[in-house]
């Protein structure tokens, strides 16, 4: 079996990869649903995420553009109304069946679209306050938000982007390309002693589970004897990555990424055997312009960290890649979702911290 693949098949290839992991580690019951049930992703990408996945498009993989990006003929707005129609394309994706046909009402869509938007769980108005149904099918009909909501539903498959992000893109991968930070890495080109690799799709196992991984870029020093992978991200500011890299556990992506090349180098690259990884960098582009594009570097520290997991000063306890897929592997094993691991292994008795150590 060939360990690496197109990225084509990387997407529909359900290993376990970072993303998923860090799924479980976050919201269990999310995971079951959509790694175990196979449900439909009803959530619309936020336009932050939209905007990273445009810059990683444009720069590793340009030639996929078209397969996964449709440009809308107007562009998105803002607000309630805009709120509604998020809502509707996520109502909308959740109702199609497997050829891709609508099997719901549109009628009946649109209001359940209205009112997840006007009320909170508590059937309490957050938006829409004092308006009624007919009043905002009145203002949807004939508007940009329904235009562009007619665009998506045409497109299923596909993320719709309107021009003004693709302007922020743009913007932002000219900063990435001219920056002194950053514009060595993003013009690499494979030359002499230098190789580069764009979206390397690669599957291994972790600890004999089935894994994937895909770095944006490998660049690899033949001189030098290093691989080092890259990954891009886009954060607010780009100086705010740090507290991002551990909120968003960008640490388990860190060792599932060492661990894939490890594997790559001895199975499909055996000539790079005794080449170095001396960590992951992360390319961080500023959402905003606030601030340069900065490159953050991990060590074998950080490595370890996502491997094995880590204790903060204050006591608090976070999972590694390893212990995490072992908690996966026994939730499939023994069938149960609704608890954690350790609440079965304690038989449902827990213990309250002191206030100090949370």
């Amino acid at each position: 079996m060939e360990n690496t693949i197109t990225e084509k098949q990387y997407r529909v290839n359900d290993r376990l990869s970072y993303s998923a992991v860090k799924e479980f580690d976050g919201n269990r019951i999310k995971f079951y649903k959509k790694y175990i049930l196979k449900e439909e992703d009803d959530e619309v990408p936020s336009t932050a995420i939209l905007l990273g996945n445009l810059c990683d498009c444009k720069l590793f993989s340009p030639e996929t553009f078209d397969d996964k990006f449709h440009i809308a003929t107007c562009n998105k707005g803002s607000g309630q109304l805009w709120d509604a129609v998020d809502e509707l394309c996520a109502i909308t994706v959740k109702s199609l069946d497997k050829d891709l046909k609508v099997t719901r009402p549109f009628d009946e869509m649109l209001k359940e679209a209205f009112e997840s938007v006007k009320y909170d769980k508590k059937r309490q108005e957050v938006k829409f306050k004092g308006k009624t149904f007919e009043w905002f099918v009145t203002n949807f009909t004939g508007s940009e938000a329904e235009a562009y909501y007619k665009e998506c539903r045409s497109v299923f498959g596909k993320d719709v982007v309107d021009l003004n992000l693709i302007s922020a893109s743009e913007k932002i991968i000219e900063e990435l390309q001219t920056c002194e930070w950053t514009k060595a890495i993003i013009n690499a080109k494979t030359e002499e002693d230098i190789e580069v690799v764009d979206q390397l799709a690669i599957l291994y196992d972790v600890q004999g589970v089935p894994f994937k991984g895909m770095p944006d870029r490998v660049i690899i020093n033949h001189k030098d004897k290093t691989i080092t992978p890259y990954d891009m991200k886009i954060s607010y500011t780009g100086e705010d990555f740090g507290y991002n890299y551990w909120k968003m556990k960008y640490y388990l992506q860190v060792a599932s990424y060492y661990l894939a090349l490890h594997y790559w180098k001895k199975v499909d690259r055996p000539e790079l055997a005794d080449y170095d990884i001396p960590g992951i960098e992360f390319i961080v582009g500023s959402s905003t312009l606030q601030s340069n594009p900065l490159l953050y570097s991990t060590n074998q520290i950080n490595i370890n960290e996502g491997l094995y997991g880590f204790t903060t000063k204050a006591g608090n306890r976070y999972k590694g890649l390893y212990e995490l897929v072992k908690e996966i592997e026994w939730h499939k094993k023994e069938q149960v979702w609704r608890n954690s691991k350790e609440v079965y292994d304690n038989k449902g008795k827990m213990i309250i911290k002191p206030f100090e150590e949370i």
